[in-house]
This record gives C-alpha cells, sequence and structure tokens, in this order.
C-alpha cells in the first residue's frame, strides 16, 4: 500500500476543488461558526403579534448548503425573564432555498401550545421553515382540531425548550 502524508492539498486550478477518491472538496464546502440569532418571544401569554426580541448565539455547522443549527437551553433563565412565556420565531443564520421545507421536533420540559386565550391540549410541538425564509417558526399544532398555536415555556423555572435543526439554504 503506498501513503502520501501531507498537511496541505492545494488546488492546481483556482476554485476547481480537489477530487480524492471521487469526492470532490472545494473551498467552503465544510465550516463551523457561530451565528447572533433573534429570538421574537411574549410574556403575555395572549398576545398574538407585537413580540419582544433577544438574542441568543447560535451554533452551525455548514456542508454546502445544508445547515445544522442549534441555540443553547431556552428558559426563563437563559432569556432573563421571571415569568412563563410563547415563542414565536428564531432567526436564521442563512436564507433557506426557495424550495426549502424543513419541520423538525421540539424538545424539552413544561411546554405547550397556546393561542390568545385558548391553551391547546396535547400540541403535536414543532419548529420549521419553508422556501425564502430567515426564521424559524416555532408553534404547537393541535392534533384533536385543527388549528396551532405559540410555543409555551412554562412551570416556573423548571420548563425549558431545546432547539436544533436543518435547512438548505439558497
Amino acid at each position: 500500500m503506498s501513503e502520501i502524508q501531507v498537511n496541505t492539498i492545494n488546488e492546481y486550478t483556482s476554485a476547481n476543488g480537489v477530487t480524492i477518491d471521487g469526492v470532490l472538496i472545494k473551498d467552503g464546502d465544510f465550516t463551523q461558526g457561530t451565528w447572533t440569532s433573534t429570538i421574537q418571544y411574549s410574556t403575555t401569554l395572549t398576545t398574538t403579534s407585537g413580540f419582544s426580541t433577544t438574542t441568543f448565539t447560535g451554533n452551525y455547522i455548514k456542508i454546502g448548503k445544508l445547515y445544522r443549527c442549534s441555540l443553547p437551553r431556552i428558559n426563563r433563565s437563559s432569556m432573563s425573564l421571571s415569568a412563563d412565556f410563547i415563542v414565536n420565531s428564531v432567526s436564521l443564520p442563512a436564507t433557506t432555498a426557495s424550495t426549502n421545507q424543513t419541520v423538525n421536533g421540539v424538545y424539552g420540559y413544561g411546554l405547550g401550545s397556546r393561542y390568545n386565550t385558548t391553551v391547546i391540549g396535547q400540541p403535536q410541538l414543532m419548529a420549521g421553515c419553508g422556501g425564502s425564509a430567515t426564521a424559524l417558526t416555532v408553534q404547537g399544532l393541535d392534533t384533536d382540531s385543527g388549528g396551532s398555536g405559540f410555543l409555551l415555556v412554562s412551570y416556573g423555572t423548571t420548563g425549558f425548550v431545546d432547539l436544533s435543526w436543518d435547512f438548505v439554504s439558497a
């Protein structure tokens, strides 16, 4: 078996990339980094518009146009809040492709869904973004009678939501 040991492989022709065992690797195909994500939320649990905002530093891994994103735990403490709150959306590190359709699950404790004065019983919690989107929408779907509401984070200081998702950029 032959072996080549090098620290760097440079392209012969700029921007063409390097093919190794049939796999083309180009500059910028893999990056990891952070972005400042804006979260729309409200402690007025009956609101349906006019959300407050706060920012979190999110992490991402980008392979080609595919992003894998995550935020640190969202709870009263991390939001500097003293009350339960609803979450409307989370900004993305890039605009999604026009054909993007992403739906991801939501994980946490003390989660529910609410729209105006209606508390949705047994909601299916989801986060998703469509084509040409700049934000991830977080919601609870009413699987019994239809409709949707905002993600509710409750149970005092113990409630939290963890969000991670994938999407294809433009």
